[in-house]
């Protein structure tokens, strides 16, 4: 039995083998249940060398599909690898390679090698050398050769040529493999288009750096705007805890001090009241004192009246009832000073009292009053706090919405710097291809041929045809860039329009850039002249002026886009 095995760990051996029709069973690995009676088999995962060499017993021929350093490079960029994972991919190619050629002269008995590259390309050597293996493989079943490269072919090739140490190895390996055709396959690949990404990448990379130091500066903008109201919300919490804490000390003097005023009250009501009741004590006494003299005179009076005849006793009596009188009248003078003192203190009591009660409502009007005003004040701070709180969350809001898009931007950023890096490297390949060109055109120039038919060419060369050659190579230098809006054109002129045998780019070039019309709404042709005047006196047309100098020199094609330029 034959096997078709692969060394290539990469997914496309398994999206090849799926695209094909397979008459062969198609089994996961060297290790699986191999059916009987076939003539062939195929292996779906990549086999190391290890696994070959063990199963070379089960088998009678190996046919093993390997890769050279270009696809394995060309997989590896068109994964997205990194320059990091590019070197350790190409590390391992040769370090396996160099492994495989050590390795195949103890097996090659036994083992073919197929380059997968080739494969791919030149389907039918491909099925031909099947088939001379005594592995027949349908024609109908086979799968469409790839008719086109891709930039990363042209870059894999490109970064090939330029390592002679990958070179070397991959021409030892390319001797070593069944041959399928003389040169490494070559595929029309479309420059204009890497050229116009090639440009596109440039200004969406300005215009992503730009928008990238704007966003920086709205972050650092707004982390200062952060720092300052966290600063006063500091200062604002500290004069808050100052103000609740001479609060609770004005309640608790405010508390003490009603406490006192309140026992100094009721000392004074009680001794109001004491004196109110010696008052009425003494008043009740002296009552009692006039009416026991009332009835001490009326018995005076009827003895004196009954005892008429008796003088001495009457001489007695009339002394002492004037002696009476005396101390009568001196107690009730002594009261009546006694009442005068009382009622003088009791006035001055009443007096101090009031004066006590109308100081005392002062200070708890005045306490009231400053307790009033720190509620407002804390009121107010308590607004405050919670407006400057507000601000703080849409301010770490708008910092979150501003690093998730600073991220965002930055991995586009990464990816088209390294679109650039790649279209840089192809341009620089087309470069060396064009001068590589020139030398050819240069050797062509000073063969004899040349010389002799230098005549039949001064014919061809008339001024009206350098002119249409010089109109179709600024039409062709046009058509690599952006700048030129074909339907915005014809849309803005409709005069233009209605002459359909002539080519938007053409009129523009004849006569367009001469009345003043606009070739996209990214140019001005108008602007351009005016801004510069150099371009006007030369008599370029201004477009073709910008592309080929103005770029470089620096050069704004618009008033517009100003404000885009880094």
């Amino acid at each position: 039995m034959k096997v078709i095995a692969s060394t290539i760990k990469s997914a496309q051996w398994q999206a090849w083998l799926s695209q094909q029709t397979s008459p062969f069973p198609i089994v996961q690995s060297s290790t699986s249940d191999h059916p009987s009676g076939g003539k062939a088999l195929i292996i779906a995962n990549s086999c190391t060398l290890a696994d070959i060499e063990q199963d070379l017993v089960s088998f009678d021929e190996v046919i093993l599909h390997v890769w050279d350093a270009k696809s394995t490079l060309a997989d590896a960029l068109r994964n997205g690898a990194d320059d990091k994972a590019i070197e350790e991919t190409l590390a391992e190619w040769r370090r396996f390679t160099k492994a495989l050629l050590a390795w195949l002269p103890n097996h090659q008995h036994k083992v073919n090698l197929i380059s997968h590259t080739h494969a791919t390309f030149y389907v039918e050597a491909w099925q031909g050398w099947l088939t001379s293996l005594g592995i027949e493989w349908p024609e109908a079943m086979s799968m469409a050769p790839r008719t086109q490269q891709d930039e990363y072919d042209i870059f894999a090739a490109y970064y090939i040529s330029q390592h002679p140490e990958f070179a070397q190895l991959e021409q030892l390996l390319f001797s070593v493999t069944l041959p399928m055709s003389d040169n490494y396959p070559t595929l029309p690949f479309d420059m204009t288009s890497l050229a116009q990404q090639s440009q596109q990448a440039v200004e969406q990379l300005r215009y992503a750096n730009k928008q990238m130091e704007k966003r920086e500066q709205d972050v650092s903008q707004l982390q200062y705007t952060l720092e300052e109201s966290n600063t006063k919300q500091t200062k604002l919490t500290g004069q808050l805890e100052s103000l609740q804490k001479q609060l609770a000390e004005a309640e608790k003097a405010n508390k003490a001090s009603d406490q006192t005023w309140s026992r100094k009250l009721e000392e004074k009501e009680a001794a109001t009241l004491q004196l109110e009741n010696e008052l009425q004590r003494v008043q009740a006494s002296l009552e009692r004192v006039y009416q026991d003299q009332q009835q001490q005179r009326k018995a005076l009076l009827t003895e004196v009246k009954a005892r008429q005849t008796v003088l001495a006793e009457k001489t007695d009596l009339e002394n002492q009832l004037t002696a009476s009188q005396k101390q009568i009248s001196q107690q009730h003078r002594q009261h009546k000073e006694q009442i005068a003192r009382l009622e003088k203190q009791l006035a001055q009591a009443l007096q101090d009292t009031e004066q006590q009660k109308n100081n005392y409502e002062k200070t708890i009007a005045k306490v009231n009053a400053e307790k009033d005003a720190q509620a407002v004040e804390m009121d107010n701070l308590a607004c405050e706090l919670s407006k400057v709180q507000a601000r703080l969350e849409n301010a770490f809001d708008q910092e979150q919405k501003l690093q998730q898009q600073v991220k965002a931007h930055n991995v586009k950023v990464t990816n088209i710097t390294k679109r650039h890096r790649l279209l840089k490297l192809d341009l620089a390949k087309a470069v060396a291809e064009k001068q590589s060109l020139e030398k050819q055109i240069n050797r062509y120039h000073s063969s004899p041929l040349w010389k002799v038919t230098e005549p039949v060419r001064n014919l061809r060369h008339s001024p009206k045809r350098k002119r249409a050659e010089a109109l179709a190579e600024q039409a062709r230098l046009i058509e690599l860039t952006d700048l030129f809006d074909k339907e915005w054109y014809l849309q803005q002129n409709p005069d233009v329009a209605s002459q359909s045998d002539l080519d938007p780019i053409e009129h523009y070039l004849r006569f367009g850039a001469q009345e003043g019309r606009n070739p996209s709404p990214q140019f001005n042709t108008e602007w351009y002249l005016k801004t510069y005047p150099d371009v006007a006196e030369s008599g370029v047309n201004p477009l073709v002026h910008f592309i080929e100098n103005g770029q470089v020199e620096g050069r704004q094609p618009s008033a517009q886009l100003l404000e885009y330029q880094p």
